[in-house]
């Protein structure tokens, strides 16, 4: 249950109060979590290092912006962001920590009783069940979630760590309820989660021609629901006469990437500056003309706004989680071929932390919603796990 509030409350707030951003929930979760075990983080307080690598890079891109002050307004933004995350980090450090022992220690209870949550709240969403005041309001709401796409990232986590610690035998009811979800809400993004799952378990001859014999038994039906007009829109656009919005957005944080650069000298524009100048065109055209104005505070992406604000040292960030993405997945089809062969894995807490990364290269390059997410701070917790892990493997 831990779990599925650290995942869904601060997307929660976010929706029924109608807060701006995740920052003030996940302040809020984390607020009313310390209060509870305050003599416990006293006492054991231990910060990973990737947390402080991260805290040193912010502090001294703000460092960067104080003199001289270019926009006082983004600056105190900035330096009051820092404070909450230091906070949040705390809280997060110490968080994750008692989760990764209960992941060890309750065996698949903790990750299962969470799957079925997301299951429960997916189908509400299907059916349309919300509540009946929100603070900001989406047709596609999948309440605690604003959107299929918020949902899905939070979804992902956990449905991809139930793949990789489930029997080979029921791996296949996994698959099915992320295409189940991917075509019915329907979510583009979804749909990449079902493909990055399908790369996991495709470790064999044995997994390759059940998966293949399932697809085959199930193809008619998924052409049958499966709208494709939806999909092949959102990739590769409309008609001449119709904006693209999905394209338009995505290239605006490319755009946002570029002119940074120029405009920075590769520097960066400084931890939560983005949005701060004119990002180009195509940031004009979705705020005046669509008024998606959010998007050039946030980027369509994660890459774009680490990138935008942190300049080469963003870039390498965001190589290095890519790195690490591609390293979690090479870990985690042995860890589902050693299973499948009754051979020694890694413990919950490992293909927790690796599937974390794995799927949060999704997040970087796909869709994204800042330094606030829960998602980031469970990967940035657990970002040089690969390393250890590749070492003693």
């Amino acid at each position: 249950m831990n779990l599925f509030l650290f995942l869904s409350v601060p997307a929660g707030l976010m929706v029924l109060i109608g807060l701006p951003s995740l920052s003030i929930g996940m302040l809020f979760f984390f607020f009313s979590y310390t209060v509870l075990h305050i003599k416990n983080i006293i006492n054991t307080f231990d910060m990973p290092k990737s947390y402080i690598h991260f805290l040193i890079i912010v502090s001294v891109s703000i460092a960067l912006n104080v003199i001289p002050p270019y926009d006082i307004s983004f600056l105190v933004k900035s330096i009051f962001s820092f404070l909450i995350l230091i906070f949040i980090f705390v809280g997060a450090s110490f968080f994750l920590r008692n989760l990764s022992k209960m992941l060890d220690s309750e065996n698949i209870n903790v990750i299962r009783n969470a799957y079925i949550i997301f299951i429960f709240v997916g189908l509400m969403g299907l059916f349309g069940f919300q509540p009946s005041s929100v603070g900001i309001y989406s047709q596609k709401l999948v309440f605690p979630f604003l959107e299929p796409s918020h949902f899905t990232i939070a979804f992902s986590l956990v449905s991809t760590t139930m793949l990789c610690i489930l029997k080979n035998n029921l791996r296949p009811y996994i698959l099915i309820f992320t295409l189940f979800f991917a075509l019915l809400f329907p979510s583009t993004l979804c749909l990449a989660i079902f493909m990055m799952q399908v790369l996991l378990v495709v470790s064999s001859s044995r997994s390759f021609w059940g998966l293949f014999i399932f697809l085959i038994i199930f193809s008619p039906l998924i052409f049958i629901i499966l709208d494709l007009d939806y999909y092949l829109t959102r990739i590769a656009g409309g008609t001449e006469d119709v904006i693209n919005l999905t394209n338009l957005v995505y290239l605006q944080g490319w755009e946002s990437i570029i002119t940074s650069f120029k405009d920075s000298y590769g520097l960066g524009l400084g931890f939560q500056m983005m949005g701060k100048e004119y990002s180009g065109p195509l940031g004009e055209i979705l705020c005046e003309d669509y008024f998606f104005c959010a998007n050039n505070l946030d980027g369509s992406f994660l890459s774009a706004k680490i990138i935008t604000e942190f300049g080469i040292i963003g870039a390498l960030i965001s190589f290095l989680a890519l790195y690490m993405s591609f390293k979690s997945m090479i870990l985690l089809r042995k860890h589902i071929s050693n299973a499948d062969r009754n051979l020694k894995g890694f413990f919950n807490s490992e293909v927790f932390g690796l599937v974390s990364l794995y799927i949060f290269s999704a997040e970087l390059l796909l869709r994204g919603y800042g330094y606030f997410s829960p998602t980031f701070l469970i990967a940035m917790y657990f970002i040089y796990l690969p390393f250890k892990l590749s070492k003693t493997s």
